[in-house]
Formats: C-alpha cells, structure tokens, sequence
C-alpha cells in the first residue's frame, strides 16, 4: 500500500491505521536513519528501471465513463542477481541531462569548478 494514498477505500481513517501497522509500511522512507525523499526514491527508482534492476509494467483500465493509468514496480531477475551477489554499478549523474545541452554546459562548468577548488 502506499503511504498517504488518496483512494477513498484507502483514506478511511480504520484503513490508514491498518496500513500503518503492516510491516512494510513506508520501509523505504529513511536509509541508514537517514530520510529519504521522494525526489531522491524517484530517481534511484529511475536508475534502476535504467540498469534492469526493476521491471515497470503500465496497467490501463478503459471504460466508457473513465480511462485508469497505473504503473507497477518489481524487482527482475536481474535486479534478484544484484541483490544476491552486490557490486558498484557506474551511472550518470542527475545532474546531467543528456538530452538538454544547456544543463549539459551548466554541470560541466560545476565539475570543472569544483575540480579545480584546493582540498
């Protein structure tokens, strides 16, 4: 379930205890005591969907009145391999946008600064 759903069936005071209660409720909200933010989860979880880590399936419900978008997360086989035998994996970093020159510019001139500061 996911903390602070908005879904009626979910939101119902007795059902937020219920879920509060679970084991599994919001385990991923802090690593190492530290707090984890949802901007920092989106994007391990995008690295991961990078590095097939974890598989994302979209879920669409049609009907006359509403049309329903859903993703789910899970781990694959891949992903099951990596948490099995764990090793350093190289990624971009955030900061750089492969897509966008100008944000490429702009974090390069952060690196090249930060490269020439004194220890």
């Amino acid at each position: 379930m996911i903390k602070g759903s908005k879904r009626d069936k979910f939101s119902t005071p007795e059902m937020q205890t219920l879920l509060e209660k679970s084991r599994t409720y919001s385990t991923g909200s802090e690593l190492m005591r530290l707090k984890c933010s949802d901007d920092w989860w989106s994007k391990v979880l995008r690295k991961s969907v990078n590095l097939e880590y974890v598989d994302i399936n979209f879920n669409i419900t049609r009907c006359d009145s509403f049309n329903r978008v859903w993703r789910q997360y899970k781990v694959s086989e891949k992903g099951k391999e990596f948490l099995r035998r764990p090793r350093n994996d190289l990624v971009l970093d955030s900061a750089v946008d492969p897509f966008n020159e100008e944000k490429k510019e702009k974090a390069a001139k952060t690196y090249s600064h930060m490269s020439n500061t004194p220890d």
